[in-house]
């Protein structure tokens, strides 16, 4: 299994919306099964992605308590500014360059389309190479690790939206929703990837 995004949606999608998301896993597949689809080019959505059929899914899903705590929701919420009902689920079934590159290109081309957020599904951070080699064991609270996420994030245009939990008693870590701006400046930073 690669990364993740989902898109957070402030109302049921329409079925002329639904047509459209249709249409786009249509033209940039080779194969569709159900969920499931192989992509081998971005390009009808104005991606830069080619590949020989990497495996990804979508699903629309309306949002509960199965999905999202109360205690999640209203944290969300009160950053994006709506309460998201539904949501689009995309996953990479592939852990490789070409698929982080595949869903952040998807998900920018949904989250404009829907004018909506994005819940990264995880911490956005910046890769190893500028963290110090005490902190890549990936056992560190999120105290430690913001300062190095503040500098990368300081160089990106807009909202990523920072939200924290407790992992146990001695650890906290976060995840993060971003808007559309965010993403599509985030696609073009040399540290790019999704959450997996």
């Amino acid at each position: 299994m690669g990364p993740i995004s989902t898109i957070l949606l402030a109302a049921k999608p329409t079925q002329k919306q639904l047509n459209e998301i249709d249409k786009i896993i249509q033209h940039i597949s080779s194969i569709r099964e159900n969920e499931n689809f192989w992509v081998t080019s971005t390009k009808y959505i104005n991606g830069s992605a080619e590949a020989d059929g990497q495996p990804f899914a979508l699903s629309i899903n309306k949002i509960d308590k199965d999905n999202y705590e109360d205690a999640s929701l209203a944290n969300i919420s009160s950053r994006i500014g709506y309460l998201p009902v539904y949501d689009i689920a995309i996953i990479a079934m592939c852990n490789q360059s070409i698929d982080h590159r595949i869903l952040g290109e998807l998900t920018y081309y949904f989250t404009n389309m829907f004018e909506a957020y994005i819940d990264f599904g995880g911490a956005l951070l910046p890769t190893l190479k500028h963290l110090p080699w005490y902190m890549r064991s990936g056992t560190h609270s999120w105290q430690d690790i913001e300062p190095y996420y503040q500098k990368m994030k300081s160089k990106i245009e807009g909202k990523l939206h920072v939200i924290t939990y407790k992992v146990d008693s001695n650890r906290t870590w976060a995840y993060q929703i971003g808007d559309v701006e965010f993403m599509k400046n985030w696609l073009t930073h040399p540290d790019f990837h999704m959450v997996k």
